[in-house]
């Protein structure tokens, strides 16, 4: 039985009694002990859980500005595996790029649009009458206005035509010859060797045809059939580099120099398939001084050397091996054309 009260611990006077004295607490049924449950221990709520951090919004001008950087960036490798691919080896393009080099290069043509069939360097010229021929081209010319009318002259018993240059005449004379045009250009590709590439080197060829470029505006059809090929050459071969990505014309000086590096190239190599597409490519290199003056003495033997002050000026190349050479005779500086033939080389046939 209890014997203090529960509530307060103030002992039991009477064990019978119903009531603290103390405090008032009521006591229990008397048969029933009263068993004081242990508290049970305090529950600390938990702190409720910090809300996750909400991810940072994304404006539209983030999200269009990373969107162009993407785009940008795919540009930028498409713009350069462009830039690197060489460019279309198409007519057009050699077209274009021989055309330039015919434009900067007009003393390679000057054989094709000037005439050399009379002497006009010589001013005024004196003709037979009775070469019928010869006055015959020169009416021609006097009715282009590059002569005047003839005037009559008597040589002994043998009549004479004076003919003197106008301005206009004078003006179409170019180192002794009567010019039509100012050069050539390409009047067609007749055919386009596929591009080779060779390490950094881009190598094309092609065949052409031409025809006048700047005609004088006296030329007839009649004064135009003296020239060779009556002013078109046809089948002319020049080999093409790509540089600073187009399609440019190398020069006699350039494919010796191309063909030295790609003989390097092979050599490093040690492919034959390259050696044979060097020589393909280059051709040959042009006449030296002795292999010209070797070539003139085969065609006109007994000319002396020293006596002639025989001098190599300058060669080009007019396609694979054949060349044209202006070289040093006497007082007067001649042109001739040079033909490659197994190892040697010979003037060219008329």
């Amino acid at each position: 039985m209890a014997r203090f009260c529960s509530e307060c611990g103030q002992p039991k006077e009477d064990a019978e009694a119903l009531f603290c004295t103390n405090c008032g607490h009521r006591f229990g049924a008397a048969a029933t002990p009263q068993i004081v449950a242990a508290p049970e221990p305090a529950v600390v709520p938990a702190s409720p859980a910090a809300p996750a951090k909400p991810l940072p919004r994304i404006s539209k001008r983030a999200l269009a500005l990373t969107g162009g950087a993407l785009a940008l960036v795919t540009a930028i490798g498409s713009g350069a595996a462009w830039y690197l691919r060489p460019p279309a080896a198409t007519p057009e393009a050699y077209t274009a790029a021989i055309n330039s080099y015919l434009a900067s290069h007009r003393e390679q043509t000057q054989d094709k649009v000037c005439l050399a069939n009379f002497p006009y360097g010589t001013n005024p010229v004196v003709t037979n009458a009775a070469d019928g021929q010869t006055n015959h081209w020169l009416g021609l010319l006097v009715k282009a206005g590059l002569y005047g009318q003839p005037e009559s002259l008597l040589d002994g018993f043998w009549p004479k035509l004076r003919y003197q240059q106008t301005a206009k005449g004078q003006a179409a004379v170019k180192n002794g010859r009567l010019c039509l045009a100012q050069g050539l250009k390409v009047a067609g590709i007749d055919d386009i060797e596929p591009p080779e590439t060779r390490d950094d080197l881009v190598v094309g060829r092609a065949v052409f045809h031409t025809e006048l470029d700047g005609k004088a505006d006296w030329v007839s059809d009649e004064i135009r059939q003296q020239l060779p090929g009556e002013g078109q050459a046809g089948g002319q071969t020049l080999y093409l580099v790509v540089k600073d990505r187009q399609w440019q014309v190398l020069d006699a000086s350039q494919q010796q120099q191309l063909g030295r590096r790609l003989q390097d190239m092979a050599q490093s190599q040690g492919g034959g398939g390259l050696l044979d597409w060097v020589k393909h490519l280059t051709g040959s290199a042009e006449p030296d001084e002795d292999e010209i003056w070797a070539a003139l003495d085969k065609r006109m033997p007994g000319l002396s050397r020293e006596a002639l002050h025989f001098a190599k000026h300058k060669c080009w190349s007019s396609g694979g091996d054949d060349f044209q050479c202006t070289i040093q005779l006497g007082p007067r500086e001649e042109r001739v054309a040079m033909l490659k033939r197994g190892e040697g080389w010979q003037l060219r046939p008329e």
